[in-house]
């Protein structure tokens, strides 16, 4: 506590510009429950007592002192209040406009109406959305995850949601308070540790203040010690004196951090420039270094709302990485904050980069070469494929008896076909790189008609040849490479053990099948 109060104090005499942003100042909108904790209620204490000890032990006065206001507000409390709170962060409730709340406040701090406690709905179903009446742990989850949201959208605001309020055992039943309290412990300690699976990226700007677990006992109902009586679950005197402490101070507590995220800068992103394309999967991604700044958070996605993010990363000291292993031909969405003891920036800008097509070098030596590839070229074109070693390449056949001789200019084949098996002669020792998207070998049928076939290999590693063909192996004579090494399972011969990515066979049959390739 001593470190954060010195960092606070540090962080405020240097920012002594009286436009600082600050959160220090805000509206507690409630019913009748936080009119209780409000107090004074018959209690020592009230949340106004405990914001002037506040102010004394941290030293804020003037510009810097800490207040509240309260409302009851809105009125006519619903049953379902959290269907409430979302149609007004909406601006879907009619009787009730935030906005006014919004720009004259820096803190809202909202909660419910005890009544929602009662959670008759159970765990719910997706069809608890068309029902605003049903209170249910998925029908809150997803009221919560949707009024967030809309906070998100209001980083001038510094938001504070109360959770469910206990109820009296006679008030409720076993089934409702259990049910309260999974929900309100989602909310704390899933959804707002950024945990949530559909909801990982929990703003800053808001935290949760988990009301219901400061006073509900191992029943999940509000002991008697703390209700005005045994029918009746306001809080009294004495729930008053145990929570208006803990209010102010985590109220506060964060808020502050919150500011003080405004002084430490977002990131800048450098490298790869917007909007890149053709990268390599591993590429190395930079930013500027931030003052102030401990660590940097990273995070990437496929998508530019970063649900599901492919890297999360955080407690990187350094200001790039290279990130590995992404997929080719990819969009990806990246962005970057700082952190340090006190708290964590905004997220940087958001880019995004697209990663190139795979590659596949075919080697070629001089004279006759049996070829194949297990992509989808980009550039299936023969001139265009073999753009690089056209003056090297004396005819290309395919198992038709099609050719391609480009200083004749005659292109019988048309185009690259990753079906098909090539007979290539080269005049010297050459290469050419094939760009494109790996074909799925379990999923590819190569037709075979009897008698011969160049067949392709479109795995991408070596194989048993007996296991690699055995799709066909009922109509398969013998199989043979450009070398003479020989598979003839009827007279057991086999010189040929293994089939090689990038060559290919000529098949034998019997009769005509479909070839399909085990995976990878």
């Amino acid at each position: 506590m001593k470190k954060i109060i010195l960092l606070l104090l540090f962080a405020l005499c240097i920012q002594s510009n009286s436009q600082d942003i600050q959160f220090r100042s805000g509206i507690f909108l409630h019913h009748s429950t936080g009119g209780c904790i409000w107090g004074p209620n018959g209690s020592p204490t009230s949340v106004p007592d405990e914001i002037v000890a506040y102010n004394l032990e941290h030293n804020y006065s003037g510009e810097n002192v800490c207040s509240l206001n309260e409302e009851g507000w809105p009125v006519d409390p619903w049953d379902n209040e959290w269907y409430r709170w979302h149609s007004i962060f909406d601006n879907e409730d009619e009787t009730a406009n935030i906005l006014p709340y919004l720009e004259a406040n820096k803190i809202i701090i909202i909660k419910s109406c005890f009544p929602s406690s009662n959670m008759w709905g159970g765990w719910g179903s997706p069809n608890d959305t068309l029902d605003y009446g049903t209170k249910s742990v998925y029908n809150y989850k997803w009221h919560w995850r949707n009024f967030i949201r809309v906070m998100a959208q209001h980083p001038d605001n510094f938001f504070v949601i109360w959770t469910n309020a206990p109820l009296v055992m006679n008030a409720t039943n076993e089934n409702e308070a259990y049910f309260s309290h999974h929900f309100c412990k989602w909310a704390k300690d899933t959804l707002a540790a950024g945990l949530d699976p559909l909801f990982p990226d929990f703003p800053p700007n808001v935290f949760v203040f988990d009301f219901f677990h400061k006073l509900a006992d191992n029943t999940n109902t509000l002991p008697l010690i703390y209700a005005n009586d045994e029918w009746d679950s306001h809080p009294n005197a004495a729930a008053t004196a145990l929570v208006a402490p803990q209010f102010v101070e985590e109220v506060f507590d964060n808020a502050i951090q919150y500011e003080l995220s405004f002084y430490l800068s977002a990131p800048v992103l450098q490298s790869p420039e917007n909007n890149s394309v053709e990268l390599p999967n591993s590429p190395l991604l930079i930013w500027n270094a931030v003052e102030d700044a401990v660590s940097y958070n990273l995070q990437v996605s496929t998508s530019n709302e970063f649900e599901n993010p492919v890297i999360n990363l955080e407690g990187i000291t350094s200001t790039e990485l290279q990130i590995n292993d992404l997929e080719f031909n990819a969009q990806y969405f990246w962005r970057v904050r700082a952190v340090n003891d006190i708290g964590m920036s905004f997220w940087s800008e958001v880019w995004n980069f697209t990663t190139a097509y795979e590659t596949f070098q075919i080697n070629l030596n001089e004279g006759w070469n049996y070829v194949s590839t297990y992509y989808e070229s980009t550039t299936p074109n023969l001139y265009e494929l073999f753009s690089d070693i056209l003056n090297q390449i004396n005819i290309i056949k395919n198992g038709s008896g099609q050719i391609f001789v480009p200083q004749w200019e005659i292109n019988q084949i048309g185009n690259w076909n990753v079906h098909s098996g090539y007979r290539i002669n080269v005049t010297e020792q050459c290469s050419v790189t094939v760009s494109g998207t790996r074909v799925v070998p379990e999923e590819t049928q190569i037709p075979l008609n009897a008698s011969w076939n160049l067949v392709p290999y479109l795995r991408s590693s070596s194989m048993q040849t007996a296991t690699a063909v055995q799709s066909v192996s009922s109509n398969l004579v013998f199989i043979k490479d450009i070398f003479g090494n020989l598979y003839y399972p009827a007279f057991g011969i086999n010189t040929l053990s293994e089939l090689q990515p990038g060559i290919a066979y000529w098949f034998y049959m019997s009769g005509a099948a479909n070839l399909i390739y085990p995976e990878n």
